[in-house]
């Protein structure tokens, strides 16, 4: 933040009294301190109960990684910042959390209830857990939920995981109640629910970005995600092989409003209606850039089933959905369906349920002749990169590059990049489904290096880095003058570390390079800079 320079006298003291007083302001929780104070880590306090005990108004809660047991719920009082993923040996700071590198994990197996509480709470930001174990708390719509949020609070959840949490009730993973909560960059996996496995909103509000739902199941709605009577938006989030009996992945109903943009719906599954999104009674929806593949239903519908909803689906990919890839009952209300391309649905590509008539349009060209809310859609293989590691990327020969529509399209895909990107020369045009084709993304061979000596039975580490999108898996080839010598490995997944042992009988010469290629679309690919040597041992 730039302060004004014309800050003199007493009002930089108060500006510098303010800024120590928020530096000084957090009460550390570790497993390895005394316990004593909370004000270091050394001496912090051992639980999360104690630190919510001793805090005071606008302190902040860090917690060092370990696994603490949660024997009762923590309510959550307003102005409070509660973040994990600290060490626990540094100072700790703002932006210092990794909890990728240091899991906070709290297991609330032996509490009857949520773990965090949420309640007529404003400013409260949750940040950086592992929450597991959880069988939720309450009654009615409110028992459910690892973290339970109601009565007109507004949360912010962000780089949590929500794991292994079994709900009889609503929201395995969180339950939103009459309230607001904004959930981003979290993971919700294996968690269970009456309705929505991962996510619960009942007459709120819920803002889901950068998200990923895997394997999260409902008894009744919503596999990963249900929402009634709530203005709900999922954008960027992912959602793979969850399970539901309406909605495999979604469900939304009696909402105003239900939007999905630039997702991916993969492998969902319905036992009766919308393998990945169900909406029913919905007063606006709307389906943008999403890529929904190989979703299945054992009754109707299964990429969207739509009832009694308003709305549109637009610059989206439908491949490999049974029982149609759009299935719309209703008497009155079609949604409009632009510029989206279909493969291999096996029952067709829409159904439609009117007063007067049933029409089933089995491919693209049908649709947009039968419907009259249906235009620019087109059939053909997407040519997704790698759909068996759930990949659903574009490569350069897809029909999809540069064959949306601008309407309603988001500024950026799934990576983050800009759309629309043009393909070819020309103006911009921008591609359908949750991909941005990125012809300008670049892999950088990093090491081996130029002058690099390596010896014959070493295990060394080749390494690289990717800007943009270039695939989910390489193919990594040893280089002399030009020529391949050795295919090191045909496809390995694009972490950007290999480990090589390399063998005992390639040549000891010099003027090797390694090349790194996109294993699926080989127009990303990079050779490291110079030559290398390889020796006897």
């Amino acid at each position: 933040m730039t302060h004004r320079a014309s800050l003199i006298g007493w009002g930089c003291a108060v500006v510098l009294s303010i800024f120590c007083l928020h530096a000084n302001a957090i009460v550390y929780v570790s497993l390895d301190g005394d316990g004593s104070t909370g004000e270091t880590w050394d001496t912090a306090f051992l639980s999360i109960e104690d630190a919510l005990d001793q805090r005071a108004t606008g302190e902040a809660i860090y917690v060092a990684k370990g696994t603490y047991i949660i024997g009762s719920v923590l309510a959550l009082p307003s102005d409070i910042e509660i973040v994990g993923g600290f060490s626990g040996e540094e100072k700790g700071g703002p932006g210092e959390s990794d909890p990728e590198e240091f899991p906070t994990l709290l297991d609330g197996s032996e509490t009857a209830g949520s773990i965090f509480l949420c309640s007529s709470t404003a400013d409260v930001v949750i940040e950086g857990f592992t929450l597991t174990g959880c069988i939720g708390g309450g009654s009615g719509y409110y028992r459910g939920g690892a973290i339970r949020v109601d009565s007109g609070a507004d949360v912010e959840i962000h780089d949590c995981r929500f794991v292994n949490n079994d709900i009889d009730g609503y929201g395995g993973g969180v339950n939103v109640v009459g309230a607001n909560a904004e959930i981003e960059d979290c993971v919700f996996d294996n968690n269970s629910a009456q309705e929505g496995g991962g996510v619960k909103v009942h007459s709120g509000s819920a803002s889901l970005r950068r998200c990923v739902f895997v394997k999260n199941k409902a008894n009744l709605i919503g596999g990963a995600f249900s929402g009634y009577d709530s203005d709900t938006e999922a954008i960027g989030c992912i959602f793979l092989r969850n399970d539901g009996p309406y909605g495999g992945a979604a469900e939304c109903h009696e909402g105003t409003r239900a939007a999905f943009v630039n997702c991916l719906f993969a492998r969902n599954t319905a036992e009766q209606e919308g393998g990945a999104i169900t909406l029913t009674f919905q007063s606006g929806c709307s389906i943008v850039n999403c890529t929904i593949a190989g979703n299945s239903t054992e009754d109707t519908g299964g990429g969207v089933f739509m009832h009694d909803s308003e709305g549109s689906i637009t610059n989206c990919v439908f491949s490999k959905n049974n029982s149609h890839a759009i299935f719309e009952n209703s008497t009155s209300t079609d949604p409009i369906v632009t510029n989206c391309l279909f493969d291999a649905n096996p029952d067709g590509a829409y159904f439609n349920e009117g007063s007067q008539s049933i029409a089933n349009a089995s491919g693209a060209n049908s649709m947009n002749t039968i419907l009259a809310e249906a235009d620019g859609n087109l059939d053909g293989n997407p040519k997704f990169a790698n759909p068996k590691v759930d990949d659903y990327h574009l490569t350069g020969k897809s029909p999809a590059i540069d064959a949306g529509v601008a309407t309603d399209a988001p500024d950026d895909d799934i990576d983050g990049d800009d759309r629309p990107i043009a393909f070819v020369k020309g103006p911009s045009t921008f591609d359908i489904g949750y991909d941005e084709y990125n012809l300008d993304a670049t892999i950088t061979v990093k090491k081996p290096r130029d002058g690099d000596k390596w010896k014959r039975g070493d295990t060394v580490r080749i390494l690289w880095d990717s800007d943009g999108y270039t695939g989910s898996s390489v193919r990594i080839e040893l280089l002399r003058n030009g020529e391949v010598a050795l295919l090191i490995t045909k496809s390995e997944p694009n972490t950007g570390v290999f480990e090589w042992t390399i063998p005992d009988d390639v040549p000891t010469k010099k003027g090797y390079s390694i090349r790194i290629t996109n294993a699926d679309d080989k127009r990303f690919k990079d050779e490291s800079e110079g030559t290398f040597r390889i020796a006897a041992p």
